[in-house]
């Protein structure tokens, strides 16, 4: 992977200095370690509970590292004991992991979310068949109103981990942004591939090393063990994220002075 994305060495290696534990070890190499060392299973699992932490600090302010978008052709239209493409208040459809149900069924199990899906964040759509341009749907965070389909699939609701739309009377497309996971490192793997293993985040060592030290030390001592490093770990990432914001101020937004012609409101953005 290109980049400066750490590989699980270097971020282990930084751990081994924050606990004071760089001492060579059982080969006498120094800064193998004695205790926190790489042979020792539970190091794969504070790091991947290092990468959730980081990964939700990461997202919570703003930074977009881990959104991504995916595109679907031809959803089936509305279907209920009135017909297919029969418009029918009474019935939705939805997407899900397992598959896309049309309203009647059986469940169609080619369409389905992508497997590092966590949430949906904005979703576009268009009539298949065409080169019309998407356009955005309205979210229902109240539920979606009951409707006489037509030749949108309407609003969308994310409801029990599933995308539930009005349906169309028409085979739509659909293009979905959304916050992406990621697959935890296995804790079987070799440490002979840690050198040569990456973490997906540009510039993470020290908050990940800071945060995986936290997690070891964290209950090795009496209530507030660590509580220096949980303060570094939040320093950094902060200016990580700030570095994503002071990106996104580049872009000016400014109000419009009353008197001009434009948005009754006087905003433009």
């Amino acid at each position: 992977m290109a980049g400066l994305y750490p590989n699980l060495e270097q971020i282990f290696n930084l751990v081994r200095v924050e606990v004071n534990d760089a001492f060579a070890g059982a080969t006498a190499t120094d800064g193998e370690g004695r205790i926190f060392i790489d042979s020792w299973s539970p190091v794969i699992t504070h790091l991947n509970e290092a990468i959730d932490q980081f990964k939700r600090d990461l997202e919570n302010s703003g930074v977009t590292t881990n959104r991504t978008e995916v595109f679907y052709t031809s959803l089936p239209p509305i279907n209920s004991s009135l017909g297919v493409g029969v418009p029918n208040p009474s019935v939705q459809q939805y997407m899900s992991f397992t598959g896309f149900w049309d309203g009647l069924g059986p469940i169609d199990t080619s369409i389905k979310f992508p497997s590092d899906l966590i949430m949906p964040l904005e979703i576009w759509s268009r009539n298949s068949g065409t080169a019309l341009t998407y356009g955005k749907m309205d979210p229902a965070p109240d539920g979606l109103p009951s409707v006489y389909q037509d030749y949108t699939l309407g609003m969308y609701e994310w409801r029990g981990d599933s995308i539930y739309f009005n349906g169309s009377v028409v085979e739509n497309d659909i293009r979905l942004r959304y916050e992406a996971g990621l697959t935890p490192i296995a804790t079987t793997l070799s440490p002979s591939l840690f050198s040569t293993t990456t973490v997906g985040f540009l510039d993470s060592t020290q908050p990940l090393a800071l945060y995986t030290a936290y997690i070891f030390c964290a209950n090795k001592g009496p209530a507030g063990t660590g509580n220096d490093l949980l303060a570094r770990y939040k320093e950094v990432t902060s200016r990580i994220c700030n570095r994503n914001t002071k990106m996104k101020q580049r872009t000016a937004y400014e109000r419009n002075p009353y008197g001009e012609t434009g948005d009754t409101f006087g905003w433009f953005g």
